[in-house]
């Protein structure tokens, strides 16, 4: 699966259950966060063993993209049925500010730091 725009890409391997994000999103209207939100709740629903959420590329996200992101860490977190684990990579400073915030969500996420 794929959510592809002029400022991002987002990708997603069932196999894996790995979802990859490049670029950057900043998305001013909830509306337009629709398929995201849609393909958390596709890959949630799956309730693989562990989720993977590559933002080792992803260079900004905004307010609203934390919201999104937020509310699929809590609807994974109530399924109790996935391990959620984060990939940030610490050349984007907001990502360490965002895997705190997400840590309060869920303490049981696990945070890899790449590159």
């Amino acid at each position: 699966m794929e959510i592809k725009r002029e400022n991002y890409c987002i990708t997603y391997d069932p196999t894996t259950a790995i979802m990859t994000f490049r670029g950057v999103i900043r998305i001013y209207e909830g509306a337009e966060y629709k398929a995201i939100v849609d393909l958390f709740k596709q890959v949630a629903d799956q309730k693989p063993a562990t989720i993977t959420l590559n933002l080792q590329a992803l260079q900004s996200l905004n307010s609203s993209g934390m919201n999104v992101f937020s509310k699929f860490i809590l609807a994974v977190r109530q399924y109790a049925v996935s391990q959620l684990v984060i990939q940030g990579s610490k050349q984007f400073p907001w990502q360490q500010k965002a895997v705190n915030l997400f840590l309060r969500v869920m303490p049981s996420l696990k945070v890899a730091w790449l590159s």
